[in-house]
């Protein structure tokens, strides 16, 4: 917060009147707590993707040993896949696309 002091005119005085400005970069209280809101909701849904993955993978019997929440970006989950190895990844691979050939054969 920034203070300055504004002079005003009336009549023959003039009054410094103190006015308290924000600075643009500077959220209000409302602002503030709209935000944080905004970043814990995003984080619940980067857990709850988490969780959801986790469980598909494992329906597969894969397990992607990095899969974690990442915490907000730009107020939205986020969700690091990380690594792992090559024989995973072909199996992932495989999984997906048995699911979508399965997905276009129901809904041509």
């Amino acid at each position: 917060m920034e203070r300055r002091s504004t002079p005003i005119s009336h009549g023959r005085h003039t009054v410094s009147v103190l006015r308290i400005c924000r600075r643009p970069h500077e959220l209000t209280h409302t602002e503030q707590l709209r935000y944080e809101c905004s970043q814990d909701a995003a984080c619940q849904t980067g857990e709850e993707a988490v969780t959801s993955l986790k469980a598909a993978l494992a329906l597969a019997g894969l397990t992607l040993p990095s899969l974690s929440s990442d915490g907000p970006v730009g107020c939205r989950g986020f969700v690091r896949l990380g690594g792992c190895s090559t024989a995973v990844a072909n199996q992932l691979a495989e999984v997906i696309a048995a699911g979508a050939h399965a997905l276009q054969a129901r809904y041509p």
